[in-house]
């Protein structure tokens, strides 16, 4: 569900966590290899399908990149360290995670502005969710019988439990904006119910005039028979 709300990012997170496997297995290739050359092929063009030498328009500028990593800065700073080294290596996969940062970031603010309590619970998930990808890679990375990836997966687990709470708390905050619009439509009802006469002649009145005897509709009738069919 919080992917479908827009916070989860996993291209993002699957970009980084290419590039940090493929760093990995390049460190344990043939010493011949430059390790500044990125591998051909590597993991993050086949998690995402993106390439460098196949650069894309991707829409980033320079203002909305630094809003993009203002809001990593502020809301997952781990993030900021692999983005610098996916700039350097991947040049097209970078701006296309910037991108994707920038407007789940946009998207947040406009949420902000519309309703503050679903903002927070919004802004919780895609902290959680983006966590989630990042430690889920880097489990993947070291193996889960590892030991770092034994030490991961209580982490991992923590995050889970976080996020179900989270997905929870935003479906009742959901429930409870359905019940509020509900009781405004039942009130709705119940006046329009109550005040059906009075409603109607008011209605009545704004094609006939003011004056309840009807005086003010002979002058209307006249016209209308006064004037012949076309």
């Amino acid at each position: 569900m919080g992917c479908k709300v827009f916070l989860c990012l996993p291209l993002v997170v699957l970009m980084l966590a290419g590039e940090l496997l493929a760093q990995s297995s390049s460190s344990g290739s043939a010493t011949s290899q430059s390790s500044k050359t990125p591998a051909k092929g590597g993991v993050t063009e086949k998690l995402t399908g993106v390439t460098s030498s196949k650069p894309r328009s991707s829409g980033l500028t320079p203002e909305r990149e630094a809003a993009a990593m203002t809001f990593v800065r502020q809301h997952h700073a781990e993030l900021v360290e692999l983005l610098r080294y996916l700039k350097e290596q991947q040049p097209t996969a970078y701006e296309q995670a910037v991108m994707d940062l920038f407007r789940a970031s946009e998207r947040l603010a406009q949420q902000q502005e519309q309703n503050l309590e679903r903002y927070e619970i919004d802004l919780e998930l895609w902290k959680t969710e983006s966590r989630i990808e990042l430690l889920a890679a880097r489990l993947k990375m070291a193996g889960r019988d590892s030991p770092e990836g034994e030490s991961l997966a209580p982490q991992l687990k923590s995050l889970l439990e976080q996020r179900h709470d989270l997905r929870q708390e935003r479906l009742l905050f959901e429930r409870r904006k359905l019940a509020e619009r509900a009781e405004r439509l039942d009130r709705q009802l119940a006046a329009m119910k109550e005040n059906r006469e009075q409603s109607i002649n008011r209605e009545l009145q704004r094609f006939v005039g003011s004056d309840a005897s009807g005086a003010n509709e002979a002058p209307f009738k006249k016209k209308l028979q006064a004037k012949p069919l076309q």
